[in-house]
């Protein structure tokens, strides 16, 4: 038996397969905790951390990844994400980097995420491809925490080349624990980023979303008629739209960002608990990971900006 995996069962981790699970010599036993189970099949490389009661695998690879206590990780790939305590993801997940899941959120099987935070309790169905979104919302009565519906997917890149966030739920806002009531995302829904979706907000099923929805709406879609347009991919639309949305996701990041470092941080910092604040510094550099992505693909050489110019020639 390898002598790393030989200190983590010293360390109180349960491995019930030693010889079935691989653990790269970069990985530190000083930031697993006790009581960590890791089942046959699992990876593990880079920085890792996992809290007490966390279950990996099976046939999980975590490479940089930061999990709170009581964490459930079935198989799948997770790089450079960050998973707060009660946080659970089922088979076949592919979580990438900047992607935060907080307290209690859950995902169902086949679910890819990048640059994606999942707010408190949020729930996400079987075979959805969100990157690129903050979801948040809800309250503290049963099944009553915004959901995206299973075989939802969220258009995040324009033909032009251009990568767009959204926003739904209440954002920030949304983590002052229930405050704001749930927004329902029906499945096989295909947003069309960037747009802004507000609280107490129902999609029904298999929908398109073009446009924001403000908050206390029936979204109803209409139908597009054909159309034949010219057309040039130097050529943009909905400008104005675009970049205060993006203003408005970059708003409830920052946001966020301070809610952990002013509030959670030092709760974390008077319970002397180090595990945890450890843990929340990671959440917080994957939020700035968040805004700096918003920011590259507004003002980069790439960004929206970069291309008005020559779109602008087109229009006129």
């Amino acid at each position: 038996m390898e002598s790393i995996i030989q200190k983590f069962i010293e360390k109180g981790v349960v491995i019930p397969q030693p010889y079935q699970i691989f653990i790269s010599s970069d990985v530190s036993v000083d930031q697993i905790e006790n009581g960590v189970v890791l089942l046959p099949g699992t990876f593990l490389e880079g920085h890792i951390q996992l809290g007490s009661g966390t279950v990996i695998g099976p046939n999980a690879k975590l490479k940089n990844v930061y999990c709170g206590r009581n964490v459930q990780l079935q198989s799948g790939c997770y790089e450079n994400c960050v998973f707060l305590d009660n946080a659970k993801t089922r088979s076949n997940a592919e979580i990438r980097g900047g992607s935060l899941l907080m307290d209690q959120s859950e995902t169902s099987h086949t679910v890819g995420c990048k640059m994606t935070i999942l707010g408190m309790k949020v729930v996400v169905g079987s075979v959805v491809n969100y990157c690129d979104v903050f979801v948040s919302g809800g309250t503290e009565n049963a099944f009553s925490f915004t959901e995206i519906g299973s075989g939802a997917i969220h258009y995040n890149f324009t033909p032009s080349g251009l990568k767009f966030s959204s926003l739904i739920g209440p954002g920030a806002m949304g983590e002052f624990f229930g405050l704001f009531p749930q927004t329902f995302i029906g499945g096989q829904t295909k947003i069309i980023a960037p747009v802004s979706i507000g609280s107490q907000v129902l999609i029904p099923a298999g929908l398109s979303v073009r446009q924001s929805v403000p908050s206390g709406k029936l979204y109803v879609e209409s139908p597009l008629h054909s159309v034949q347009k010219n057309f040039s991919l130097h050529m943009l639309t909905s400008t104005i739209e675009k970049v205060q949305t993006t203003a408005q996701c970059i708003l409830h990041y920052k946001a966020l960002s301070l809610f952990f470092q002013k509030v959670r941080l030092l709760f974390a910092q008077i319970q002397k608990d180090a595990f945890l604040e450890s843990l929340l510094q990671q959440a917080i550099e994957t939020v700035q990971a968040n805004i700096n992505e918003r920011m590259y693909w507004l003002f980069s050489d790439i960004g929206l900006f970069s291309k008005l110019a020559n779109s602008e020639k087109i229009h006129v």
